[in-house]
């Protein structure tokens, strides 16, 4: 309900779409866990979810983010291991 709520207000609709995604997605994993036959439903409540937060998602900062982790942390162990071939 508080989800449905925040979709209204145009600020907030990001964080209402959050809200959605975690309790549909919880109510997948339910029906898959105890075999109910709604599970196709549930599955489609939680793409309706992510196409109402495809459009705040910057795919490209999200891809350079993952990117730079991944070299962080290879630069990471790199520096502790001090006699590794890392360059």
């Amino acid at each position: 309900m508080v989800a449905g709520i925040l979709l209204f207000v145009l600020s907030l609709t990001t964080l209402g779409a959050l809200v959605g995604l975690a309790a549909t997605l919880q109510v997948f994993v339910l029906n898959m866990a105890y075999d109910v036959p709604v599970k196709l439903f549930s599955f489609h409540l939680i793409l309706m979810t992510l196409v109402l937060l495809a459009p705040d998602a910057s795919w490209p900062r999200v891809c350079h983010r993952i990117a730079r982790w991944a070299r962080r942390r290879s630069l990471r162990s790199c520096t502790v291991d001090a006699h590794s071939a890392c360059s």
